[in-house]
């Protein structure tokens, strides 16, 4: 049945409102007096118009969200093995950003994962910034761990992705990636990396 109505692609709600407006329209005369006629129809006019107008409303947000989505990157990080450049090709686990969002996600920067103290220091995951992902696509960014303590000077870089592996790690850590889309909104992504396994916590605009 309605799939015969659907003929100017309305939906099932939009049918049974306009039936019910067209059926005020014809019985208004039958209910009430002549003099009244012209108000309740005038009444019923505005009401009309008013789901027109919600209508329409709904339509153009629909419209936006649509087009927002169409641009809209998300990123994940993960850990998985694979073979990277370095000095030389070099097999070995490794962080990965993955864009599995519809749009390219542009200055991507992972913010610093504080590992927890280290003597009378720290031990700081740092990683350098990214200029592009494209949609479907993965990166490997450049990322170290550095000894920090206190002097101002800091150590040599040193591994620190068995720390973020769910097989290895001791901690449970929360990184947060930030990136645009081409329009220039900002975006976020929160991951949880790290003994209680990797999931992605959160993701949305930065207010």
């Amino acid at each position: 049945m309605y799939k015969n109505l659907n003929i100017v692609d309305w939906s099932c709600r939009q049918w049974c409102l306009f039936l019910c407006v067209l059926a005020a329209f014809v019985l208004a005369p039958l209910v009430f007096e002549a003099k009244n006629v012209n108000d309740a129809l005038l009444w019923l006019t505005g009401v009309v118009v008013l789901f027109y107008t919600i209508e329409t409303h709904g339509l153009r947000l629909e419209m936006v969200r649509q087009n927002e989505m169409a641009v809209q990157p998300l990123l994940i990080a993960t850990v998985e093995h694979r073979t990277v450049q370095r000095i030389a090709p070099t097999s070995t686990n490794s962080v990965v950003l993955k864009n599995i969002g519809r749009g390219p996600a542009l200055y991507v920067r992972v913010a610093e994962i504080d590992m927890g103290p280290a003597g009378s220091g720290r031990f700081i995951a740092k990683f350098d910034p990214v200029d592009y992902i494209e949609p479907t696509g993965e990166i490997f960014p450049n990322a170290n761990w550095y000894g920090d303590f206190g002097s101002g000077d800091v150590s040599r870089p040193m591994d620190f992705t068995s720390n973020l592996d769910p097989r290895f790690a001791n901690e449970t850590y929360e990184v947060r990636i930030s990136y645009e889309d081409i329009s220039g909104t900002q975006y976020q992504s929160k991951m949880q990396m790290g003994k209680a396994g990797i999931r992605l916590l959160e993701h949305g605009k930065i207010k």
